[in-house]
């Protein structure tokens, strides 16, 4: 095993250059979709529910939308902020 002795200031130098390559990193990995549009149809087939369910949904106050020359249009978020309000827990073992 070899020991290997660096000047301060060098070794300061690479700890911030590692840190700045490794927040670059994390930046390039968070994909976040939450933003992206979709229209009533794609969030039927991504939910896999009827457009009347979503039509309930969207009345009862239960998903974000925005309407647009008579569009509906959902983000991703609000799909996972519909879907994340009311997580069901699994039934208890007897």
């Amino acid at each position: 095993m070899n020991i290997i002795t660096v000047d301060e200031e060098v070794w300061k130098h690479l700890n911030e250059r590692l840190k700045a390559i490794s927040e670059y990193i994390l930046k390039l990995e968070d994909t976040s979709y939450d933003s992206l549009w979709l229209n009533n149809h794609e969030v039927c087939q991504y939910l896999h529910i009827s457009e009347k369910t979503l039509w309930r949904m969207r009345t009862n106050g239960q998903i974000a939308f925005s309407k647009m020359y008579g569009q509906y249009y959902y983000t991703i978020g609000a799909i996972k902020d519909m879907l994340n309000a009311k997580p069901c827990r699994p039934p208890m073992n007897m």
